[in-house]
């Protein structure tokens, strides 16, 4: 029966990246079998923290959300019982030792980034926003490159070349999660106002071309064996052509499984 258990709660982390990130769900497929549920588990934490903001107004009862998942990670870094909840067990389960990569400087931004965007009381310029996704987007990349590459902490020790890496998609993650707020659904609560506040329009759809198309040689020159976390990066083009098509309004998601493939075997994007 605890087998069973185990794996329910990484049934949840599958089924809720699936649903929300049908393409990182799809290129996470590649990966070690040794390692699927752990990409997976970092993944559905990223979903969950996201949905905050979609099932919230109130932005003090999003920050006390937040607190339950930052408490959460500390509980687990300290060797703590887990909190009673699927992903955060799940969380508990593979990272006993690798929850302190989420103990540091990128979780204080992470964090802090995310409170931010429930009081979008500025205008934001493009690259403001950039550097806000890329706060978030940043601790989970690591963690799940760092992973991969058998690396401490790829942000602080890996060789130059792999945190080179680690940066340009860092970067790259970034101007994807723009191109999905430009390009999905109008959400609820405390992220309608977000994506509200965020620039749209043709000069932000040729600003992230500039942007990807300054990361794509970095991107071409990564080990093969990163692909199953980078791939999922494949559907900015076809997101940016969508997004110029449609004028940076809501033109909709579409997950491009053959673009993926072809870049999980070629290794370009």
């Amino acid at each position: 029966m605890g087998q069973d258990l185990r794996e329910d709660k990484f049934d949840y982390c599958a089924d809720l990246v699936k649903s929300a990130r049908p393409e990182r769900f799809l290129s996470l497929q590649f990966a070690n079998p040794s390692l699927r549920q752990k990409l997976l588990a970092i993944a559905a934490f990223e979903v969950e923290l996201a949905h905050i903001a979609d099932h919230v107004t109130d932005p003090h009862l999003g920050q006390m959300r937040l607190q339950f998942w930052r408490e959460g990670l500390a509980d687990i870094a300290k060797g703590a019982s887990s909190r009673a909840h699927p992903v955060m067990q799940s969380m508990s389960d593979v990272f006993a030792k690798q929850a302190l990569v989420l103990a540091g400087d990128d979780m204080d931004r992470l964090f802090g980034a995310l409170a931010e965007s429930y009081f979008p009381d500025r205008v934001w310029s493009i690259e403001r926003a950039l550097d806000h996704f890329q706060k978030i987007e940043m601790p989970f990349l690591s963690l799940s490159l760092s992973l991969i590459m058998d690396e401490e902490v790829l942000a602080e020790g890996g060789a130059m070349a792999e945190r080179s890496i680690l940066q340009k998609a860092g970067r790259a993650r970034a101007v994807k999660a723009y191109l999905f707020h430009l390009l999905a659904s109008a959400p609820n609560g405390l992220a309608a106002n977000f994506q509200a506040s965020l620039p749209s329009g043709p000069e932000v759809i040729t600003a992230l071309q500039e942007q990807w198309k300054s990361l794509l040689p970095a991107l071409n020159g990564a080990p093969s064996k990163l692909m199953p976390v980078l791939a999922e990066l494949s559907h900015i083009a076809p997101w940016l052509k969508r997004a110029a098509r449609h004028g940076a309004g809501k033109g909709g998601l579409t997950t491009h499984p053959a673009k993926l493939f072809w870049t999980i075997i070629s290794g370009r994007f």
